[in-house]
């Protein structure tokens, strides 16, 4: 069976457990090393947590295995304009830069291209991407 991991707290007062404040660091490193000798295969993380990027990039050890899923802004154009793409990259490399992570190529990370209808425009290979699916 595999196991993920919700970061949304790692980054922002979310949910019935944590309504007050982000969880602090030194809690996500301990919580990245207990899911990893747990076994959790995957972390679900989006710029839209607040800091949840920045915070698993700042606990991230070499040895994690993690696979990262991230998300893109939402997206309601039918298609994509040259913007569109410009944001959409922007996005991108900001995700990179806060995960710690140089290129996706090679990499367990996911990004979800959120768009308000069913469509897939982008090729993976538009932006070298391991994988790309759409969140509609």
């Amino acid at each position: 069976m595999k196991l993920g991991l919700g970061t949304a707290t790692f980054g922002m007062s979310y949910g019935r457990y944590n309504p007050d404040q982000a969880t602090s660091l030194k809690e996500v490193d301990q919580i990245l090393k207990l899911a990893h000798q747990a076994g959790m295969s995957m972390l679900d993380t989006a710029p839209g947590y607040g800091n949840s990027e920045a915070s698993i990039g700042h606990c991230w050890q070499p040895e994690y295995t993690f696979s990262v899923i991230t998300k893109t802004p939402a997206f309601s154009e039918e298609e994509l304009s040259k913007e569109t793409v410009k944001r959409l990259n922007q996005s991108i490399q900001a995700s990179l830069k806060n995960l710690h992570q140089p290129t996706l190529i090679g990499k367990k990370l996911l990004i979800a291209f959120q768009v308000s209808r069913e469509f897939l425009l982008i090729k993976e290979r538009s932006f070298g991407l391991t994988r790309l699916f759409c969140c509609c």
